[in-house]
């Protein structure tokens, strides 16, 4: 069998031409907790802004969600990086979780 190894970061997209079976495999890292809390803010800007701008930039293969799920998204991935070492973001939080910070 083959192997593909991606490096954490990079984009990919890869297509099976012929009948396989893949495996995807995904090594736990210590920055997992905060690079969620990257991931949680690029989805809350898409979905706040370029979501309406059209379908051709976001990923066909993945639902876009409403800015209110995007913003409930990016709390759980701070709730989850409470108690490490890190930036205080907690002006940030009380900004984006304002009322009319964003309609849900």
């Amino acid at each position: 069998g083959d192997v593909l190894y991606v490096p954490r970061h990079w984009w990919h997209y890869a297509v099976a031409v012929t009948p396989a079976i893949s495996v995807n495999l995904w090594m736990p890292h210590a920055d997992d907790a905060r690079e969620r809390v990257n991931e949680a803010l690029v989805r809350l800007v898409v979905s706040a802004g370029v979501g309406a701008a059209g379908p051709e930039l976001v990923n066909p293969e993945e639902d876009l969600p409403s800015p209110g799920d995007a913003l409930r998204a990016l709390q759980q991935a701070l709730m989850a990086v409470r108690g490490e070492d890190g930036p205080d973001i907690s002006g940030v939080v009380r900004s984006l979780t304002h009322p009319d910070a964003i309609a849900t």
